[in-house]
């Protein structure tokens, strides 16, 4: 649902001309005009969210269109919890597991950062493309709306690989305080408690919490 789309106007709309396609659509979509309620929920949600600066703005960036806004600890700890469970289920003597946890997630880390150049250098692309592009009657036309509504998809990509990179680093602090004793006399206190943790809480099917 591109709510851009359901008022019919451009992403760079502003209030004026989006309350004005508001009231337009209100005259012939209102239940009390006996519009489709389905189809009027769609422009109230769209014009309730790109009225409201900061959330249009959490729009454009995430395709976001409630209020709330991501939890990057409680993501973090969720997907911690899988790290550790490869971590230990991987797990051979003489293996370090803390120092296999921190590389797997400087490698997921890598892997987000280029992700987030490719996407940078795909709208700079579109970017250049968007202003070379010239229509007769010095309008936009459609092909510009395709392109632009294509940037709107790699900001969107590029914001939720972002919040992906916050986790990420909320979760090498989150592990920063743990060591692991790789002698052959054992595990280390501290992490023999973890595990043993870990381990009951999937065996009785709960959800672990990192604490």
């Amino acid at each position: 649902m591109d709510l851009y789309e359901i008022l019919e106007i451009k992403p760079d709309a502003t209030e004026r001309q989006i309350k004005k396609a508001y009231r337009h659509k209100a005259k012939k979509h209102h239940p009390d005009v006996g519009g489709d309620i389905h189809k009027w929920h769609m422009i109230s949600t769209a014009y309730q969210v790109l009225i409201d600066s900061r959330r249009r703005k959490l729009y454009d960036e995430q395709g976001i269109t409630d209020k709330q806004s991501k939890n990057v600890e409680e993501e973090a700890r969720s997907a911690l919890h899988a790290y550790v469970v490869m971590a230990c289920d991987s797990y051979q003597p003489g293996l370090n597991i803390i120092e296999r946890i921190q590389q797997m997630l400087m490698e997921s880390g890598q892997n987000i950062k280029r992700e987030i150049r490719k996407m940078e250098k795909e709208h700079e692309k579109l970017e250049g493309i968007f202003t070379r592009l010239k229509y007769l009657d010095g309008q936009e036309s459609f092909i510009h709306r395709t392109i632009r509504k294509k940037q709107q998809d790699c900001r969107r990509q590029i914001a939720e690989a972002k919040h992906a990179q916050e986790v990420s680093q909320k979760m090498r602090s989150m592990i920063e305080g743990y060591d692991f004793d790789v002698t052959p006399t054992g595990v280390s206190e501290s992490f023999e408690g973890f595990c043993t943790k870990l381990m009951k809480q999937r065996k009785a099917g709960e959800s672990f919490s990192w604490g």
